[in-house]
């Protein structure tokens, strides 16, 4: 993802405001390290409650930073990563 700061402002802003917080950080960086995540796998690895986590993940999935994709058989979402990167040019 490659935003412009001058373009693209509002993103820009919404995705800082995002990134503000460590608990959101640390969920990009474990399902950008490859595997699948559910919010339980998660929760479990942050030794937090999945409801702690969910508004966290939804936030993310607004903005397009994560997706949720339907595990084949069971009721659960993978958490999925939607970019590698996300590059902000400033000029």
């Amino acid at each position: 993802m490659k935003l412009n700061l001058q373009e693209d402002l509002r993103d820009v802003q919404d995705i800082l405001r995002l990134l503000g917080s460590k608990t959101r950080v640390k969920i990009l960086k474990l399902i950008s390290d490859g595997g699948d995540w559910t919010l339980k796998d998660l929760a479990s690895k942050m030794t937090t409650k999945a409801s702690n986590l969910s508004q966290h993940i939804d936030k993310l999935e607004i903005v397009g930073l994560i997706e949720k994709v339907r595990e084949k058989g069971t009721s659960s979402k993978l958490l999925i990563p939607v970019y590698e990167r996300i590059i902000i040019d400033i000029k």
